[in-house]
Parts: structure tokens; C-alpha cells; sequence
């Protein structure tokens, strides 16, 4: 019995390994986020599900917050994690080096966190590259390419913050601790928005199914006829997946031809609580 318990906690600790996201300000300062989406401060005692969230143990005006970039359909998803950042110089090819910290263009009084600023953490921590054209006039970039989806004459990058498209730039709109960032590309032609809840799940090990839902981010209506896994939504946006027989960390998406792909849902499967 007491080998047994090892294993299991060896199974979810590989499960929810932390990965890490770092800041320019202060340079080198960590914050992890699960893989599998929750970390545990004891060995799980029965099924649980929720958000996921970052800790925020990070000093103003820096924050850490979820951010997600997804690609074209070839890329897919290029980020998606909790990142560390803080008001920043951003430097691109096409766009130079400026300062991108909330107060451009008058937008804020004060410095803080805001969209750019996160993907430019992102790609030094993952090692990805992307570019952006600067105009003086609103003293911000217009984001073209990150990794290799780049933007083409009908194909755009797109923000939005907590499901919503901003309404200025990415160094122009200031996000914090809790708030949820996206990249989009294509941003503008999707008919939706595609969002999984919960965004994590615990269960034992083939104990039946766990239900999801897809909603769309920016209406907030139901989604049905969304792949996730091997299923379909119905009409109340509800899926059921199968919890697998075997422990592990299990990640889906839900897509629709249309819409753009929704957040990863993870589901940790454990032999026994």
C-alpha cells in the first residue's frame, strides 16, 4: 500500500509539472504555472475542477497573468501559460525599440502590464520570434507575425483581454493579476471565439466521464457541434468525456471549422485518491 502511494504521487507530480515564465522587470524573476493546469499542496482526496489561475506574488507594476497565442491552423497553438512581465523597451524588426508600458499615447498615467509587453516576455522565455510595425502617431505596434503565421492581406493578428477585443493598442491597454490575454491570428474572420470551462479536472482513473462546456468568449452564447476530443457539443454546449484508464495528464482543445480554437482543458487522471 504504502509503495502503491509513492507511484501515484510520482504519476501526478510528472503530471503537473511546473513550467516556467519570466519577466524583464525585475530580469530573471520566475512564476510557474501547472501543465496540467493545478498544482496541489497535498495529494488530492477527491475529484475537483476549476479555473486555473497564476500566483501573484509579483511586485506592481509588474503582474503575472495567463497569456495564450494561437497561430494559423498549421502553427496552432504557439503559447499558452502564465507569463511574468512588466512595463518594457520592445524592440522588432520592422517596428525599432520603444518603451511599452501602459501610459502611450496618454492611455494611462502610470506604467503597467499590457498585451505586447506579455508576448514579448513569452518569446524570450520560449524562443520564439515575432514582429510589429511602430506608429508614432499612437505610439504603439501593430503586431504582423509571431512564430511563423504572418499576417498576408486578408489574414490579421488580433487582442483581446477577458474575452473581449481591446479597443486600442497592445501598449496602450494595461492588463493585471487575473486577467487573461489572447493573441489571435486571423482574428477578425472568426464567426467565434471558442472557450472551454471548467479549464482543469481531477477524476480517478476510468470513472466514468467528466463534462465541458464551449461557450463563445465574446458573446458568451452556447457552442454546439464543437469538437473536443472524440465528442461533439450539443446544443447546450456540453461534451462528456471519457475519463481514461490510465493516470496521466490529458490536455484537449475544442475547435470548429470557423472559430478560432478554444483554451486547453487538462484533465489529471490519478489511479485512486
Amino acid at each position: 500500500m504504502y509503495a502503491m502511494g509513492i507511484i501515484q504521487l510520482i504519476l501526478l507530480a510528472t503530471c503537473i509539472a511546473a513550467s516556467p515564465a519570466a519577466d524583464k522587470s525585475p530580469r530573471g524573476r520566475l512564476a510557474p504555472i501547472p501543465s496540467c493546469g493545478v498544482s496541489f499542496t497535498a495529494y488530492p482526496t477527491a475529484s475537483t475542477s476549476g479555473s486555473v489561475t497564476c500566483p501573484s506574488t509579483v511586485p506592481t507594476p509588474s503582474s503575472n497573468a495567463r497569456l495564450r497565442i494561437e497561430g494559423n491552423d498549421a502553427e496552432g497553438t504557439i503559447f499558452e501559460d502564465c507569463i511574468v512581465a512588466g512595463p518594457r523597451e520592445v524592440t522588432t524588426p520592422s517596428g525599432g525599440t520603444h518603451e511599452c508600458d501602459g501610459t502611450n499615447n496618454g492611455a494611462h498615467l502610470t506604467p503597467g502590464t499590457v498585451p505586447t509587453a506579455q508576448l514579448d516576455a513569452a518569446a524570450q522565455l520560449a524562443g520564439f520570434s515575432y514582429d510589429g510595425t511602430y506608429t508614432p502617431a499612437y505610439e504603439d505596434y501593430f503586431i504582423t507575425r509571431i512564430g511563423a503565421s504572418a499576417q498576408n492581406g486578408a489574414q490579421y493578428w488580433g487582442v483581446s483581454v477577458n474575452g473581449q477585443l481591446t479597443p486600442v493598442g497592445g501598449c496602450q491597454f494595461e492588463v493585471g493579476n487575473g486577467d487573461s490575454t489572447l493573441f489571435a491570428f486571423d482574428a477578425f474572420n472568426k464567426v467565434s471565439y471558442l472557450k472551454l470551462t471548467p479549464e482543469f479536472a481531477v477524476a480517478e482513473a476510468g470513472s466514468g466521464t467528466v463534462t465541458v462546456t464551449v461557450t463563445d468568449s465574446l458573446t458568451g452564447g452556447l457552442e454546439a457541434g464543437a469538437r473536443v476530443g472524440d465528442q461533439y457539443t450539443g446544443v447546450n454546449g456540453d461534451a462528456a468525456i471519457t475519463v481514461p484508464n490510465e493516470p496521466g495528464c490529458y490536455k484537449f482543445k475544442a475547435t470548429r471549422p470557423g472559430a478560432l480554437r478554444s483554451n486547453t482543458f487538462y484533465l489529471t487522471v490519478v489511479e485512486a485518491f
